[in-house]
């Protein structure tokens, strides 16, 4: 007689349902959960990779241009080159922006508007005959309280 092993479906107990009723339920949760997981690190690399995009995206065209827009201080001269006319000036480079005509406001501003110089000129003269006013000749105290000793002293 000879032995040999076969594959053959055999029927469960109840207590061998049970557990695999147990298995697959934690293997149905785990599943739940490991898709859930990777949703979310899916969703984390996708906006990662969306930042990254965009990232390069915006040096590729600062690279091609081979620069990039900026805020940049900027004074405004008025009636320069010529009367109704302001010139716009980068404070960085001392670059000319623009030269434009100037707006109806801002030439009814330049009627009443002093230039810095002569205001900085008036401010100075009037500071320095303030200053003037207010220094008068006086006799030092020294000298009264020298001259009370010596007459003290001729006594």
């Amino acid at each position: 007689m000879k032995r040999i092993t076969l594959s053959l479906h055999c029927e469960f107990s109840d207590d061998e349902l049970a557990a695999k009723a147990q298995e697959l339920s934690q293997a149905t949760i785990e599943l739940r959960d490991t898709e859930e997981e990777k949703a979310e690190v899916s969703k984390s690399y996708g906006e990662h990779i969306k930042e990254l995009r965009s990232r390069m995206s915006g040096l590729a065209k600062a690279y091609k241009a081979r620069g990039e827009t900026r805020l940049v201080d900027c004074v405004v001269r008025m009636n320069e080159p010529e009367p109704l006319q302001k010139t716009t000036i980068r404070t960085d480079t001392g670059e000319i922006v623009k030269v434009e005509p100037m707006t109806d406001e801002e030439r009814q501003q330049e009627l009443f508007e002093e230039k810095q110089e002569e205001r900085e000129l008036v401010d100075s003269t009037v500071e320095r005959m303030l200053r003037e006013s207010e220094v008068e000749p006086q006799a030092p105290e020294n000298e009264e309280s020298d001259d009370e000793e010596s007459e003290g002293s001729d006594q």
